[in-house]
């Protein structure tokens, strides 16, 4: 962790930052570093900018994918990844799902300008913004080729190694001594200040910055291995360090190792195995599989994954029931259950997961006929939530959540809930899950449902299998990426008892 030199962790303020050395007047570009100048002729800041004016098809470069994409996250809200999927190449067939074309070497690159970028934002902003003589009226399209161009010259030039990643939050900053706390902390962590102030009131200021700082790093990955994938993981792992270069890294989960490994470098490396592609291992965080240990999914059980998609859990618990049972996995989307339809068939699992493009609230009324006689042995509601735990990976997500998210996200939850406890048996079990670190979405959300049913029991984990230190002194999974290393969740077990 990093923490300013102004900072007094026992002051109520923060400090700031005399102003440092950062873009004083023109620098020459060295050739990498170029293109990314000469994209600034097609975009001007007097017009509104299209995306069709930016490189749309087989970009030439890491860097004008980059711009292609953040031009699209700012335009359309949406985070696209970089790179096509295996059955596009192999089929020839053009990029679908917002993909982008770009060879291996560019992808890995393009992706890490993309993400951070947008983890800098705010920051970069302000650095930016003494030289802009209006900010505000630039367009979009101007603003991230600056965001980038001053990313690269102020982070990505000097990032030799992994361990200079965290150079751009050592840079001094000036800022507004008469600011709020939140405020200076957010600008300087390059975080909402809305979402620094919640975790000021939760945290406290140390283990704030502790949460900032892990929300800044570069993310890593969990990867989990397939049971019939010969030695397990220790067995594919030691296979892997042959054959993978030497600049991945991975190792045994620390917390799922009979499942799961955990890959701190080489994401891509792993992905481009034969192992992956045939199904032997798959990209999961390990705190997602923790919920699914909590679950305990036992051969024969009927359970109903309420928002399935994209399938990792489904697949997870399906495998652990020994092809037993049955698992029904509700989406409301058809074409995300068909990348799940795939993966079961890929790992043999397709006789035990029935795909339903339903909502919850809908079930009853529309396929009545996939309910058991008296319900469910168990109902998973992994709920859409604001993903304040998984912000390393997820770059873009502080920027577009709003504080009135929360809300919103509440309610829904709530309505899930309520929804999934009228499909649980007598004596099964309904299990809550976000990948939220809010209080709100959380445990408050637990409470208020059991004050709503009464025929409902909180059921403290008694999970063997996952360490005390991921369980809540109520019994709860509760995961935090700046205290265990790993994306943030929640999860609770509820009985119904009548």
């Amino acid at each position: 962790m990093f923490i300013p030199a102004s900072l007094s962790h026992t002051s109520a303020a923060f400090k700031p930052q005399p102003a440092g050395p950062s873009l004083q007047g023109p620098r020459r570009l060295s050739s990498a570093q170029r293109p990314v100048k000469e994209l600034l002729p097609q975009i001007t800041s007097g017009e509104a900018v299209q995306t069709s004016k930016l490189p749309r098809k087989n970009p030439k470069s890491a860097r004008e994918a980059a711009v292609l994409q953040l031009e699209r996250i700012s335009s359309q809200g949406t985070y696209i990844h970089i790179g096509k999927r295996a059955d596009v190449t192999e089929a020839g067939k053009p990029p679908v799902n917002g993909r982008l074309e770009v060879d291996a070497r560019a992808q890995k690159s393009a992706t890490g300008l993309v993400a951070g970028v947008l983890k800098s934002q705010r920051r970069l902003d302000h650095l930016l913004s003494p030289f802009l003589a209006k900010p505000e009226g630039l367009a979009p399209g101007l603003l991230n080729l600056l965001r980038l161009g001053a990313y690269e010259l102020l982070v990505a030039s000097s990032m030799v190694t992994q361990l200079q990643e965290a150079q751009v939050w050592q840079q001094p900053l000036q800022l507004d001594a008469a600011a709020s706390l939140s405020d200076q902390l957010g600008l300087y962590y390059s975080h909402p200040s809305w979402m620094v102030q919640r975790w000021l009131q939760q945290f406290g200021q140390v283990e704030t910055i502790d949460l900032l700082c892990a929300n800044n790093r570069l993310p890593e990955y969990g990867i989990r291995v397939s049971p019939g994938v010969e030695g397990g993981p220790q067995g594919l792992l030691e296979d892997l360090q042959v054959r993978l270069p030497a600049e991945v890294e991975v190792s045994a989960s620390e917390y799922l190792p009979d499942y799961f490994l955990h890959t701190v470098r080489g994401l891509q490396d792993m992905i481009s195995m034969p192992q992956f592609k045939a199904g032997q291992m798959q990209v999961m965080s390990e705190s997602a599989g923790m919920v699914v240990r909590l679950l305990d999914p036992q051969p024969g059980e009927r359970i109903l994954d309420a928002c399935a998609a994209p399938g990792s859990k489904t697949l997870f618990a399906a495998s652990l029931m020994q092809g037993k049972g049955q698992i029904v996995a509700l989406d409301s989307k058809a074409a995300r259950l068909k990348l799940l339809e795939s993966a079961a068939r890929k790992q043999g699992l397709s006789s035990m997961i029935h795909p339903v493009a339903c909502q919850l609230q809908d079930l009853q009324q529309q396929h009545p006929e996939l309910i058991p006689l008296g319900g469910f042995d168990t109902v998973l509601v992994d709920a859409p939530c604001s993903g304040t735990g998984t912000l390393a990976k997820r770059a873009d997500l502080r920027w577009q959540r709003l504080p009135d998210d929360l809300s919103d996200l509440c309610t829904l939850q709530a309505t899930l809930l309520d929804a999934a406890a009228a499909l649980v048996r007598m004596r099964g079990f309904l299990v809550y899950s976000t990948c939220s670190i809010e209080d709100d979405e959380d445990e408050a959300q637990i409470l208020s449902f059991l004050q709503r049913h009464t025929n409902f029991k909180a059921v403290p984990s008694q999970a063997t299998c996952l360490p005390q230190s991921v369980i809540s002194s109520d019994g709860f999974l509760r995961i935090f990426q700046h205290r265990h290393g790993i994306e943030g969740a929640f999860a609770a077990v509820l009985q119904r008892e009548q």
